[in-house]
């Protein structure tokens, strides 16, 4: 017989959003009806063990009312269902399963075997009820991320993932490995597994997101059965054995809509195979109504008269019966405005839809004037549509557009530049010295929707705001830069950090300053992972650097994201002229203002142009010089530059025959130059064949000196040869010397070796006897000692065995004895406390018995009276007390015998049993004084080897002894012998050595020998150059004296040449005079016409510049056109204008998902007259619509619909920030709005949950004294006041 597994989870416990039914939350109602469906269909299933995949509670922080509640439902299902068979409740998430729900569940079921809360990983086993069939249950819980970080610190998300994910894995095979094989085994977890189908119909596959539990960690652990909760969509897994998710007991919201809930009934057979099947339980369904622009046009065509009036078509009416309905519609703005949200409400209530959650836009078409003006559209066209609407000509817009398009581009560059996109996110806010706290940080890493709590004072908003705000721009609420430094005395001075990411990049923001004003701000960029520095030279450039990064200004961030208290709502609380200027800074149409200062610019560098050409003008025609004396002047100087030019041309002819002649003259004495030159050469060159010539008979000298001593040489050579025949004869003998000296080297060394290894020998032989033979053989020689203590120890040994299979029964009776000793004491109490209650009534009976035999009433049986009634009673009270006295006595009599034979046979019992502890003691230290002994028995075995080995070493050291010293003893005798062969052998050995040092001598003559030949070459070489020099000479003595001969005649036609070169400069200094003159003249010539070119210059500059000055003049006009349209009344007003229809429908979209429909937000644009200037400005006036009461402005609505209505423009705002501007912001920080009514704390508790699902990853932090507000959120941050500042604490 196999064993059933009922497999539930995610039962959400809680209440929800919904009607309710006589005080109670009717979703409420709904989960307690599926869990009495599953426990009546678990008593008719029968199973052997149920087990809970966590999530047993929907909120894991809620009040204490409503948490007891929740406690007392939970508690009842588990006994009811515990009834049945036994129940394995395992924790699910913490924001679900709180540690101290779990903890009141395991107080109440201590000691309840039938239900066991695991709220930690571990493997039990686990009986059923009917047949007692063993299972094992491994639980791994919900995931404890702060365990886990504090082992890995400083991973970013997906990190962290990774690492759970990995320390999940761990925790399944672990589990698995403590399973025994003997039977079933079920893995119970609460995870997502990937490859899952998730609840909105996706698959999940990666584990970025969350720690996950993959295929292959199931597969390798291989458990029978696997059961899954966490995933509220029922399902088996393809291609992982046996793997479920029971999914949850009731449909929760309308992801879950038209799916199944209920459990699984899993039977395993005595192979392991698995048969489940799905039990489906009565949960609320859900209806989603989706209507068109077209139904809209139609319900609002037929739209009755009054609420009551529209039906629907009984199909309709079937869809929604008893279900909890949404209705989500796309239509115009036109038609969602006279949508009647309250009239269609009615008419789904009437057809029986059990709750009507929401009727809401998705989707809000706005129909806007093709030329309307966008704030993303193009400056130019823009600037082309608002021209266009002012009424001017095509021609003239033009113009005036080519005229701005610089001004567009200048101002669109500086934009791009300093434009930043993406999201705005904080990462970590640290402060030192600021305001409560002394130093502080906190990281809103994990942040997602969480309560900021603690009592007035502590600095909540001060560290969660206005420290990001100080950071950003310090501007102190105190109104004084320095007000934000704590009071303290020691602190000097106050510091703030604020890191936050701007899409994908992380920047950090440090602001200090001193108590005296002294201020220091950086912002730095982390790139490649270190901070790079961003900060300009001067203070405020770093301030205006922060308003470029995050792209906004505080009045914005305030208006967006930092809803502080004194300023909620801040946008819709300003008055209606300064909303206007509000959007249009969130709007960020700076731009225009930048191009309407550089138009202003254009303006004033006009206006200047003009007035400067105004100047040129009367500058070029003052003092202009009269042409006709221009003319006279120039006339006059060019006939004096003809006369001087003809007398210098005839001069110069003059000149050029006296050159002719200097030039002849000239050229002769560059000849007598070139030949002196010539003969200095020829001379050196003699002096260099001179010395050659000494040179050759200096080496003819050198060849006769060595050729005299040829027979000298002769001589030594034969020598040299009788010296080498002479060493043939001795060599041999000095070879056998040689031999004999290195072999008797060879036979000293030998014996050395042989004596000293043989003393080593010894030494060893001496060694082992010492230190290991002696040892081991006194050892062995208690053997039989040791074998008799042996004996002694098995013996021990054995009885001990015996003795400690006795201990069981020892310990039984010791706890039977016990037992029945605290009977005894448990009856004698029970009987000292009944009879001593006894005997106090018998005494106070008797008491008022005898008041009444004293009464001296006549007929005390008959009396009436309320006194001796209650004697009477007494009396008739009495005999019945005595009895029970009586009763007791006999009562205790028997239990006091029944107890002694107890006491009794369980003391005989233990007596027969005691001594097993005291001998099994005894034998323990017999034991232990017998170790030692029974350690040694071992090792004698060992010894007698080890003695065996020891005595065949020391006779191998013996052998090697005798063999060294053999060795030794041959080696000296050979030695004699060589000593001898040695002395025969040294006189040829002494006369070797004599005849090489001769032989050395001799050498020299070979090498005189060869220098012969090469001597007897020189000299005949020398001979032959010292004729070729002869002949040199003679050829250069006879080119010396031709060259002089030539010399001398050239030198005499050089004779007068200085006269005539004084003739030729003298004739040439008078035609320089002249030309000089005619020069002057030129340049005289030269200056009249360049006057005459000035004023002919000058007076068509001056038309020039008439001309320039008109152009100019329309060129003004154009930039003070350009100028208007670019100011705040040109063309951003008219964007503001044109956004108002998108950002009404904005805010009406998400108002209307906050209202369930019943709300929206209305604009209202209109031109009034200032009464200080009289001038016509545009105001935006706001109206908040209700289906129930109708119109009213936003501030005279109540607490709860401002905070929904601010909620929503906050967003809208929010929506068009991070389009029109580019910075999204991804946080929400807001203080808790005054003034709530129990509804209103709902209503912006949802309103914050809203927006939260909304935009997925973003923060909410909500700061709240209000316990039920609290409970809505799944995290908290507490700030508590301590001796060193205000302290966080998140856990």
């Amino acid at each position: 017989m196999g064993i059933r597994v009922l497999h539930t989870g995610d039962l959400h416990i809680g209440s929800f959003p919904g009607p309710e039914r006589g005080g109670e939350n009717a979703r409420y109602l709904d989960i307690c009806k599926c869990l009495d469906a599953l426990v009546a269909g678990a008593k008719k299933q029968q199973p052997d063990i149920a087990v809970i995949a966590g999530d047993i509670f929907h909120q894991a922080r809620v009040w204490s009312d409503r948490g007891l509640k929740e406690q007392q439902t939970a508690v009842k299902f588990l006994r009811e269902l515990s009834d049945v068979c036994p129940v394995v409740v395992m924790r699910g998430t913490p924001n679900h399963d709180s540690a101290e729900q779990f903890a009141t569940l395991e107080s109440t079921f201590a000691g309840d075997d039938s239900v066991h809360i695991v709220a930690e990983p571990g493997v039990s086993t686990y009986y059923g009820y009917r047949h007692g069939k063993k299972i094992q249950i491994a639980c791994v819980p919900g995931f404890d991320r702060g365990y886990y970080r504090a082992k890995h610190p400083g991973l970013s998300k997906e990190e962290e993932n990774e690492v759970f994910t990995k320390a999940v894995e761990d925790i399944v095979m672990g589990l698995k490995a403590q399973c025994d094989a003997g039977a079933p085994t079920v893995l119970v977890s609460h995870f997502t597994i990937t490859g899952c189908n998730m609840e909105s119909g996706q698959t999940a596959f990666f584990s970025q997101f969350e720690p996950v539990v993959y295929p292959s960690t199931l597969a390798a652990a291989d458990f029978d059965l696997v059961c899954f909760g966490h995933i509220h969509r029922p399902q088996q897994l393809d291609g992982c054995k046996n793997t479920f998710y029971c999914g949850a007991i009731s449909a929760l919201n309308f992801n879950d809509e038209g799916q199944q809930r209920g459990y699984y009934i899993h039977d395993i057979d005595d192979s392991g195979a698995v048969t489940s099947t799905f039990q489906q339980l009565p949960t609320r369904q859900y209806k989603t109504i989706r209507l068109k622009d077209g139904d809209v046009e139609a319900l609002i065509l037929n739209a009755p008269q009054d609420n009551d009036g529209w039906l629907l078509t009984h199909e309709q009416a079937e869809e929604v019966k008893g279900k909890i309905v949404r209705v989500l519609y796309d239509c115009t703005d036109e038609h969602n405005k006279a949508f009647n949200h309250a009239a269609y409400e009615n008419a789904l209530y009437r057809a029986g839809a059990f709750w009507v959650q929401e009727i809401t836009p998705q989707k809000i078409t706005i129909t806007v004037d093709r030329r309307s003006m966008d704030a993303d559209s193009t400056p130019e066209g823009n600037l082309t549509d608002y021209l266009a609407e002012k009424g001017m000509e095509p021609e003239r817009v033009g113009q005036l557009v080519e005229l701005a398009r610089p001004i567009i581009a200048e101002a669109t560059e500086k934009a791009a530049q300093e434009r930043h996109t993406g999201v705005f996110v904080p990462v970590e806010i640290e402060v030192k010295n600021y305001r409560n706290y002394r130093e502080e940080r906190f990281t809103f890493d994990g942040i997602r929707f969480c309560t900021i709590n603690g009592s007035n004072g502590v600095g909540k908003s001060s560290l969660f705001m206005d420290a990001m705000l100080d950071a950003l721009y310090e501007e102190p609420r105190e109104g004084e830069l320095t007000g934000w430094i704590c009071n303290a005395p020691d602190a000097r001075s106050g510091a703030i950090k604020f890191t936050f990411k701007l899409g994908d990049r992380l920047y950090r923001v440090t602001r200090t300053r001193q108590k005296s004003g002294k201020a220091t701000l950086n912002i730095a960029e982390q790139v490649e992972g270190e901070w790079v520095d961003r900060s300009k030279e001067k203070f405020k450039d770093t301030q205006q650097e922060i308003i470029n990064i995050i792209g906004m200004d505080s009045l914005t961030l305030k208006a967006c994201a930092l809803i502080m208290q004194d300023q909620y709502g801040l946008f819709l609380q300003a008055d209606k002229e300064a909303r206007m200027n509000i959007l249009g800074s969130i709007l960020g149409l700076g731009i225009y203002g930048g191009m309407e200062e550089l138009a202003a610019d254009k303006v004033t560098e006009t206006n200047r142009t003009i007035r400067a050409l105004m100047d040129k003008v009367d500058t070029i025609t003052a003092g202009l010089p009269d042409s006709a004396e221009l003319d006279a002047q120039l006339k006059h100087q060019e006939e004096c530059r003809s006369s001087y030019e003809a007398a210098a041309r005839e001069k110069a002819a003059a000149v050029d025959i006296l050159k002719v002649k200097l030039n002849t003259q000239l050229e002769a004495a560059g000849r007598v130059m070139r030949l002196n030159s010539k003969l200095t050469s020829l001379t050196g060159q003699k002096a260099a064949k001179e010395a050659a010539k000494t040179a050759q008979v200096g080496l003819i000298t050198a060849a006769d000196t060595i050729l005299a001593a040829e027979p000298e040489i002769t001589a030594g050579v034969a020598e040299l040869g009788r010296l080498l025949e002479r060493e043939k004869e001795l060599i041999k003998g000095k070879a056998a010397y040689d031999n004999l000296t290195a072999r008797r080297q060879q036979i000293a060394d030998a014996i050395t070796l042989a004596e000293s290894s043989a003393q080593e020998m010894r030494q060893k032989k001496a060694a082992i006897t010492l230190m290991k033979i002696g040892p081991l053989q006194q050892a062995l020689a208690r053997a039989a000692e040791l074998a008799g203590k042996h004996a002694e120890y098995e013996a021990a040994a054995s009885r001990l065995a015996e003795l400690e299979k006795l201990m069981p029964e020892y310990t039984a009776a010791k706890d039977n004895l016990a037992a029945a000793q605290a009977e005894v004491e448990r009856l004698e109490r029970d009987y000292a406390a009944a009879r001593t209650r006894i005997e106090q009534n018998i005494a106070a009976l008797k008491k008022k018995v005898e008041l009444l035999n004293n009464s001296g009433c006549p007929d005390i049986e008959k009396a009436t009276c309320k006194f001796l009634a209650d004697a009477l009673a007494a009396k008739e009270s009495l005999p019945a007390e005595e009895r029970a006295l009586a009763s007791l006595e006999e009562e205790y009599a028997k239990g006091r015998q029944i107890d002694a034979d107890a006491l009794s046979l369980a003391q005989r019992a233990y007596d027969d049993k005691k001594h097993v502890p005291e001998e099994i003691a005894s034998l323990r230290a017999s034991l232990r004084l017998l170790e030692a002994a029974e350690k040694e028995y071992h090792s004698l075995e060992t010894q007698r080897s080890e003695l065996a080995l020891m005595e065949e070493r020391a006779a191998e050291l013996e052998k090697a002894v005798a063999d060294a010293e053999a060795t030794a003893e041959k080696g000296r005798a050979e030695l004699a012998g060589i000593e001898q062969q040695l002395q025969s052998v040294a006189a040829a050995s002494a006369d070797y050595n004599r005849l090489q040092a001769d032989i050395a001598v001799a050498r020299q003559w070979t090498d005189k020998e060869r220098q012969l030949p090469v001597a007897r070459e020189k000299k005949a070489a020398a001979a032959q150059r010292l004729l070729e020099l002869d002949a040199e000479v003679e050829d250069i003595d006879r080119e010396i004296a031709e060259a002089r001969e030539e010399l001398a005649e050239e030198q005499g036609k050089t004779v007068g040449r200085e006269e005539l070169q004084a003739q030729v400069d003298a004739a040439e200094a008078e035609i320089k005079a002249m030309q000089d003159a005619a020069r002057q003249a030129d340049f005289q010539i030269g200056g009249l016409q360049e006057k005459q070119e000035r004023v002919r210059l000058a007076l068509k500059q001056a038309a020039e510049c008439q001309e320039q000055l008109n152009a100019l003049g329309v060129q003004a006009a154009g930039y003070e056109e350009l100028k208007k349209a670019f100011s705040q009344d040109g063309i951003p007003h008219n964007i503001i204008r044109s956004i108002i229809p998108v950002f009404e429908a904005t805010a009406t979209n998400i108002l209307g998902q906050m209202s369930q429909g019943h709300m929206s937000v209305e604009f209202v644009t209109e031109k009034v007259l200032k009464s200080n200037s009289k001038k016509e400005v545009t105001t935006l006036d706001i109206i908040i619509n209700d289906s129930d009461t109708g119109r009213l402005p936003y501030m005279s609505r109540s607490g709860g619909e401002r905070v929904k209505a601010a909620l929503s423009v906050i967003l809208a705002l929010s929506e068009i920030k991070s389009s029109k501007a580019g910075v999204q912001l991804g946080f929400i920080f807001i203080d808790e709005p005054p003034f709530l009514d129990s509804p209103g704390v709902q209503a912006y508790c949802d309103a914050l949950e809203a927006i939260q699902r909304r935009y997925d990853g973003l923060k909410v932090m909500a700061i709240t004294h209000d316990p039920a507000m609290k409970s809505r959120f799944p995290q908290s941050v507490d700030v508590v006041k301590t001796p060193e500042g205000s302290k966080v604490i998140y856990e």
